[in-house]
This record gives C-alpha cells, structure tokens and sequence, in this order.
C-alpha cells in the first residue's frame, strides 16, 4: 500500500517511505483557545489564531443545513446602491434591483416571506479569495499550529504540549520566526536536537518556503540524497546542515515527500471541515489553487470531487502543475496557482534587483530561466491555458513581465489574462506594464498588515524596500486587474481580514477605500477568474452570492463583525 492509497486498517499509525502517516479516525484539530481572536489593530500584541479549534469554529460559525430560497433581499444598505433597495432573486441569479417606498417595503414583506428583510443593515456581494492553498490550509487540522511561538522555548513547549506529538514523525507549521533576532533563530536547530532527540521533527516556517529539520528529521527524510537530486551545491549543503534549516529548491523537494503522506481520505476529510467553516465568513467562492505531492493528479482529482459535492460555495480549481496534458484531460480552462517564479521574503528566496539588507551577498532565487518560464508561457496560451504564476520579488515579476510582453506579440492577454499573483515588490512601472498588457493578480493585503511597515518584519530584511511593497493603491490606480486573496494557510481564509488590511495599510498612501477594499473581494476576485460578467456584483444577471452584516460595519472594525447571513446561489447556507 503507497502513501496515497486509501487506508482501511483503522487508526493505528504506520510508516510509508519513512514518514508518519496519520490514518483512519477522526483527524484531531490544533488545540489552539478559541476565545483568542482579539483585536487586529497593529501596535497591540495580538497573535492572530490562523486556525482555532475546529468544533468550536462549527460552533461559532453555525452554517445552515436546510438551503432555504430566497426571492430577494430588502436593505437601506445596500452596496453600489442607494436608497432603500429590493433586489429580487430568481432561481440562482438575481433578476434586477429596484428603489422602494418604505410603506411599500412593507408590504413586499408581508406578502413575501421569502424575501430577506435587511433593513438597517449591509448588504455586500459574498466574497471571493482569489488565492488560497484550500488542502493545504486543512492539513493543519493534522498538524501542530505553531504560529503562536514567539521565541524557541515558546516553539518547544507548544510542540510538546500538542495533540500531534505522539506521531513518530512530527510536523508543525506556520512558525513566524520572522520578527525574531537573528540570535534566536539560530537556536532553533539546537533546540529541537535537545528537546527531541529520539523523535523526528521538522517546522515549517509560515511563509512555505522554508523549515528546520533536527537530526532525526535529517536522516530519516534522507536529505543529502534529495540534496544531490536537486542539485544543491556542496558548500549550500552544508550551510543549511550546521543550521538545520532547508530552503529553495530542497524544501520543495522535501516538502513534495512529506505531502505523499497526506492520504486521500484524509484529503477528501479534512478539506470537506476546512470548507464547511467558510460560509459563515462570508465566502462565497476560493480560488482553490492545488496540486502537491509527487502524484498532482490525485491531488487535483480529490479537490474536483469535493468541489462538485458543494452546494454553499464554488471552488474554482487552478492545477498547480506544468502538465498541460492533464489539466487538459481534466477539462479545466487554467493551469498554475501558485507556479514559483521565486520563494519568499522570509525565506530570503524572494528574487530581488538589489540584495537582501541583511544579506549582502543574496538576491534571492529564480526557479525559471528567462527562456524556460516563456517557453512554458507560450504553450499554454497556445492551447488558451490562463496561467497563474507566483512571484514576490521585483526579479521575478520582472521575469513573468517579460515573457508576457513576448506573448502579446501574439495573442490578446487582455482575453487570455495571464496571472501574476502576489506583486508584493511591484514597482510602479511594473504595475502600469501589467495593466497595459491585461495581466492580472491576486494579491493578499494581509501580508502588510502582518510583516510591512517600518516595525514589521519586512523592515530589517528590506529596509526602506518595505514601505512600498504590496503596492495595492498603486496597482489600482495604474488600471490593473486585481483580486483580493489570503495565500491561506499563510494567513487566515478571512476576507473580512483583507479587507481590514487593505484599509489600513501601514503606507497610507497604499491604503484602500472601503468600498474599494470589499470590490477588491468580490468584483475584482472575480475579473482574475475570467468571471467578471457573472460573479461580484448585487447586479441584475449576476449570481445571486451575498452576505448581510451589521449597519455599522467599515474598514476601521469589518474583521470584528459578524457575518449574519450568508446566501449563495439563491439559497441561505449560513444564518446567525
């Protein structure tokens, strides 16, 4: 039986390839307090709880089971619409919006129950993450959530206080080491070593682009093997051995062995309980960009199943892979997600035109050459393929530029809308190239709310370089198509969230209106996924998506308030 064969024999734990598989059962969520979701102004000492407890997240965010139609909405509140507003819902659309007296607002409810009375309250569009890794955001409820660690001896408690620590192979994640001294991560290798010296473990930092391994995790992993199969330079080795911490092109090599161990069943299960918690955030729809492991297929397959089983949001399925021949076979219309043009600013693998300024001597990595990636680009827009690639750095965006310019010399990009998702070192000319060629993006606010501004942990890597990444204002303004997204599990499935940061970026000048913000969610999430005629919009024709929040709802306090109701395709699928 492989790793990814399905698993009949219970929940006793068993090796496949060396590595700890988590079988049968019921997968045991992070232990993390429930009640610690504070405020996410910056300044304070918040520590956000990326995925708390999984029942008590059921419990707070109830969703419908019994899909009660609508035949309209009736608000004073109503996005994109003034006055007090019917808009009606036929089937799963909506079929048009007209202005109401308030005496004629009553008696459209008394005469019609089905309609929701939205009185005093918002009426938004139901939100769109243009960029989320959906399995790998529920792997989490198999593994130890470590984001909370704010120094070493944190990291080595939290894992051995955790559910997960009895597995022979231990794995946690999310760790943000970033905003720690230089001194303290350093230690986290020797620490692991003694703190665990008969029990494999690896932590993966919080970006996904890099991890500590200790000794145990290093040989049973096989990494010099790997190391040689990847091509890794002798010298590079050893560096990243003396520190237990693996990067680049080894961590992607790892990391594709370690997701063998993720079975089907438990992909199928835990992305079903990840999904079931998003209606009640106002989701409506997810990029769900998947396809990891050394059998993309399977995992491609498993998220298409699933995906054809929901009937409270729609999965829109980006195959992260360079097989065109299979996305074709699939019958999908897109190819990439999430293809890496570079790594990550934390990592140090993001690909920059000036090095690191903590790192004189790196500027980062490019997984491409510059011929390979067009090369690449150029037969997928041969067989109409929208390409999705990922790149951080101004280097790699750079790159991904230069083979569209190539292909516009042939093809409409403005139909095709190639990808590049993320932008975060955009420059201004980058941004007015991108909108004159069609190119779009999904891009995630909350990373500035998180790592930018002077005190971030984007300051002592890039230095000044951070006030002006994730450049949303400026994208926006140079007329490109962008679209709001999470990158989740690297930060929470919370468009609420993203709007939040996008409001309140720590460059005002990049910063967003509110009804900008929630467009960027909704309309523009929905323009990157070639849906914008269809998706978005409380308009006539469109798909009748939307959530009702509280009146008083902004961009100072939208991360704190409730989504009350939540319908999607004409249905109620979460009420408070």
């Amino acid at each position: 039986m492989t790793a990814l064969q399905e698993n009949q024999s219970g929940g006793t734990p068993r090796f496949a390839g060396g590595l700890y598989l988590i079988t049968g059962g019921t997968p045991v969520p992070p232990g993390i307090n429930p009640n610690s979701h504070k405020r996410l102004e910056r300044g304070t000492a918040y520590k956000p709880p990326l995925y708390r407890n999984l029942a008590a997240r059921l419990r707070y965010n109830p969703c419908v089971t019994a899909r009660r139609e609508v035949s309209g909405v009736l608000s004073d509140g109503m996005f994109d619409h003034d006055d007090l507003t019917l808009l009606a819902v036929s089937g799963e659309s909506f079929a048009g919006a007209r202005s109401l007296s308030v005496s004629d607002a009553e008696t459209v409810l008394q005469q019609d129950p089905a309609v929701v009375d939205a009185r005093g309250r918002l009426v938004l569009p139901a939100f769109i993450d243009s960029h989320a890794h959906v399995l790998g955001a529920a792997r989490y409820l198999l593994e130890i959530d470590a984001h909370e660690a704010t120094n070493t001896d944190e990291l080595i408690d939290l894992i051995r206080s955790s559910s997960h620590f009895s597995a022979d192979f231990v794995t946690a994640g999310l760790l943000n080491a970033n905003p720690w001294t230089a001194e303290e991560r350093g230690r986290i290798h020797e620490a692991l070593d003694a703190a665990f010296p008969d029990r494999a473990v690896i932590v993966k930092s919080i970006e996904h682009h890099s991890a500590w391994l200790n000794v145990r995790a290093w040989e049973q992993m096989r990494v010099g093997e790997q190391a040689i199969a990847a091509g890794v330079a002798d010298d590079e080795l050893r560096k990243m051995r003396k520190t237990g911490h693996i990067h680049g092109g080894l961590y992607e090599a790892l990391s594709e062995s370690l997701y063998n161990t993720y079975t089907l069943e438990e992909r199928r299960r835990t992305l079903a309980q990840f999904l079931d918690t998003l209606p009640a955030l106002g989701v409506g729809g997810v990029h769900a960009l998947v396809g990891y492991g050394t059998d993309r297929a399977a995992d491609i397959r498993v998220t298409m199943e699933v995906a054809a089983g929901r009937d409270d949001l729609d999965l829109q399925v980006w195959p992260r892979t360079r097989d065109i021949a299979l996305v074709r076979d699939l019958g999908l219309p897109r190819i990439g997600g999430c293809i890496l043009l570079d790594g990550a600013i934390g990592a140090r693998t993001a690909a920059l035109s000036e090095p690191y300024l903590d790192d004189p001597e790196n500027r980062g990595v490019l997984y491409f050459t510059d011929e390979e990636f067009r090369a690449f680009a150029e037969e997928c827009a041969a067989v109409d393929l929208q390409l999705c690639v990922h790149a951080i750095g101004d280097a790699a965006i750079e790159q991904g530029l230069k083979a569209y310019e190539h292909l516009s010399r042939n093809h409409d990009l403005h139909t095709l809308r190639p990808r590049i998702d993320h932008f975060c070192m955009g420059t201004p000319q980058q941004c007015a190239r991108a909108a004159a060629l069609g190119v779009a993006s999904g891009i995630q606010p909350a990373f500035d709310h998180f790592w930018g501004g002077e005190d971030g942990a984007y300051s002592p890597v890039l230095g000044i370089r951070a006030l002006t990444s994730n450049p949303l204002r400026t994208a926006i303004t140079a007329g490109m198509v962008v679209g709001g997204g999470s990158d989740a599990p690297i930060t929470p499935l919370d468009p609420r969230l993203g709007i939040h940061a996008a409001c309140n970026h720590t460059n005002r000048q990049e910063s967003l209106h509110f009804d900008e913000a929630v467009s960027l969610f909704t309309e523009g999430s929905a323009a990157v996924g070639k849906e914008r005629e269809m998706k978005g919009r409380l308009a006539a024709g469109y798909q009748a998506d939307f959530i009702v929040m509280p009146r008083e709802t902004d961009g100072r306090n939208i991360q704190q308030m409730p989504v009350l109701t939540t319908v999607h395709r004409g249905r109620v699928v979460h009420e408070e």
